[in-house]
């Protein structure tokens, strides 16, 4: 995902692009959407290009999702 970020392929307008290219918003109940803590950055964009959806900002390393996972179904 940074890689992404970085190189100018992952931004709040291409999720919005995607989501409604492939119409996300009907195929899921949930409207959260986790971004790993690495491009935290990006979560007011986000936020403003998909209104209606709880963007969480998730650990920046793998070794912390089971913990964040875990208190996000609490």
């Amino acid at each position: 995902m940074l890689t992404a970020w970085a190189a100018g392929k992952l931004s709040a307008s291409s999720l919005q692009k995607f989501f409604k290219e492939f119409e996300i918003e009907n195929k899921l109940k949930n409207r959260t959407l986790c971004i790993p803590g690495k491009v935290a950055v990006l979560k007011g964009e986000i936020e403003e290009a998909l209104p209606g959806w709880n963007i969480v900002v998730a650990p920046n390393e793998a070794v912390g999702l089971v913990k964040f996972l875990k208190e996000m179904g609490e």
